[in-house]
C-alpha cells in the first residue's frame, strides 16, 4: 500500500472540510428560505385578518354612531339647499322682470317722486340679486336689457324726453352696479356695446360726473356738520 504524504493528507482533509462546509451552507440556505416563506405566509394571513377586523370595526362604528343616517341627512340637506337656491333665483328673476317691465310707465305720470320710486324699485331688485350672488348669467343679461330699453327713451335721436332728478339718481346707481357686474361676468358683446354707448350718451347729456362730484361734496359736508353738531352737544353736556 502506498503511503500518503502529510501534504496529501492535509489536502484531502481540506477538500472534505470544504465539501461539508458547502453542504452545510446549502442546508442552512434552504432552511432559512423555508422559514422566510413561512413568516411571509403568516404575515399575509395576519394582515388579512387585521383588514377583516378593521372592516368589522368600521361597520360597527357606523352602526353605533349612525354614520349612514348622517350621510342621508347631509344628502337631503344638499338637495333642499339646491331647491332653495332655485326658489330664490326664481324670486329674484320675478322681481327684476316685474320692476323692469314697469320702467316705461314713468313716461305716463307727472309726479317726480313716483317716477323715482319706479326706477328705485328696479334698482333695488338688482341690488338684492347682487347681494345674493345671483346677478350673473341670465339675470344679469335681463337687467341690462331692461335698462338699455329704458335708456333708449332718453337717448334716441330727436327725443325730447328728459329724466327727472329722482329717476336719474336711481338709474345711475343701477348703471354703475350693472357695469361692475359685467366687468366680472361678461355678457353678449353686442348687448354690452349697446349698454356702454347709451350709458356714455346719457352721462354726457346729464353731466352725471359733475352730479356725482356735487353729491359727494354734499355728503361730505353733511357728515362734517353731523360730527360738529355731536361735538357741540358733548361740550354742552360737559358744561
Amino acid at each position: 500500500m502506498k503511503r500518503l504524504k502529510d501534504v496529501d493528507v492535509i489536502q484531502y482533509l481540506t477538500q472534505i472540510t470544504d465539501q461539508q462546509h458547502n453542504d452545510l451552507i446549502t442546508v442552512l440556505t434552504i432552511f432559512i428560505a423555508i422559514i422566510s416563506l413561512g413568516a411571509i405566509f403568516t404575515g399575509v394571513l395576519q394582515w388579512r385578518f387585521s383588514d377583516k377586523q378593521i372592516e368589522k370595526m368600521k361597520i360597527q362604528f357606523k352602526k353605533d354612531y349612525g354614520i349612514d343616517d348622517l350621510k342621508n341627512k347631509v344628502k337631503e340637506a344638499n338637495e333642499l339647499n339646491e331647491k332653495l337656491k332655485l326658489t330664490i333665483t326664481s324670486n329674484a328673476r320675478m322681481q327684476i322682470d316685474s320692476t323692469g317691465s314697469l320702467l316705461p310707465l314713468t313716461q305716463t305720470i307727472e309726479d317726480q317722486s313716483a317716477k323715482g320710486n319706479i326706477v328705485g324699485n328696479f334698482t333695488g331688485a338688482l341690488i338684492s340679486a347682487q347681494q345674493l350672488g345671483l346677478l350673473e348669467g341670465p339675470l344679469l343679461r335681463e337687467g341690462v336689457v331692461y335698462v338699455c330699453n329704458f335708456m333708449r327713451i332718453f337717448t334716441k335721436r330727436g327725443t325730447d324726453k328728459k329724466l327727472s332728478k329722482p329717476e336719474l339718481g336711481n338709474l345711475v346707481t343701477a348703471l354703475d352696479l350693472l357695469e361692475r357686474q359685467m366687468a366680472d361676468k361678461p355678457i353678449l358683446p353686442k348687448l354690452a356695446q349697446t349698454f356702454e354707448a347709451r350709458k356714455a350718451y346719457l352721462y354726457k347729456k346729464y353731466d352725471v360726473d359733475k352730479l356725482k362730484r356735487e353729491d359727494k361734496e354734499r355728503q361730505t359736508k353733511e357728515a362734517k356738520e353731523k360730527i360738529l353738531k355731536k361735538q357741540l352737544q358733548n361740550v354742552e353736556k360737559d358744561n
